[in-house]
């Protein structure tokens, strides 16, 4: 190999490492609103904000951060009946807002449960209308989100901006709090390190 290429060539692959980004990261962010869920008020409800500014100290280092994916959402709701809930995430970022619905009405609305306690919903569980009436006690443990929910939704927009979580109660009994609740993401930069190459130079 020319002298000349070959010097060339390992300079490019020093740069090439000297802008390396990080790899996929697993990031977590929580808040502990402590906030009171209206009794029977469907269009009302309460909502809790998690901001993640584009320049969090998570993300430093990475290149256009991108989601790889949602790994999960861990609250806790304490009181009030679990079949009276709906919660609905939202991702807003600029003019781009997405949201779903992670539970809805828990066993179809019959479900006597009396709040949850650091209930984690991640994909590849069983489906959370499947969690036993626990006649008054909190559920509990890891499920997964409503039927069909998978999380997709949010893939390859970037983690920054605005993840809220909105909670209604949409039936008369009793009144809940969301105390609790944390997201944790896939996060991965989205520009890969280039490859080295040669370059011949014509004298």
């Amino acid at each position: 190999m020319n002298v000349m290429i070959r010097t060339i060539r390992s300079l490019c692959l020093v740069a090439a490492i000297g802008h390396a980004h990080p790899s996929e990261a697993a990031l977590s962010w929580s808040v502990s609103p402590d906030k009171v869920i209206p009794d029977n008020s469907p269009d009302l409800g309460t909502s809790s904000d998690i901001y993640i500014a584009p320049g969090d100290s998570q993300l430093a280092g990475m290149m256009n951060p991108s989601v790889a994916s949602v790994i999960s959402i861990q609250f806790t709701i304490t009181g009030g009946w679990d079949g009276d809930y709906t919660l609905v995430l939202c991702h807003a970022e600029g003019t781009t807002s997405q949201g779903m619905t992670l539970l809805n009405l828990l066993g179809g609305g019959a479900n006597a449960s009396s709040g949850f306690n650091n209930v984690t919903l991640a994909v590849g569980n069983a489906d959370i209308n499947s969690a036993p009436s626990a006649g008054g006690s909190a559920i509990t443990g890891t499920w997964a989100p409503e039927s069909g929910v998978n999380f997709n939704t949010f893939q390859n927009g970037s983690p920054a901006g605005d993840w809220i979580l909105y909670v209604t109660d949409n039936q008369s009994g009793d009144t809940g709090t969301l105390a609790s609740w944390s997201l944790s993401l896939d996060v991965a930069p989205m520009d890969a390190v280039p490859e080295p190459v040669n370059v011949a130079l014509v004298s």
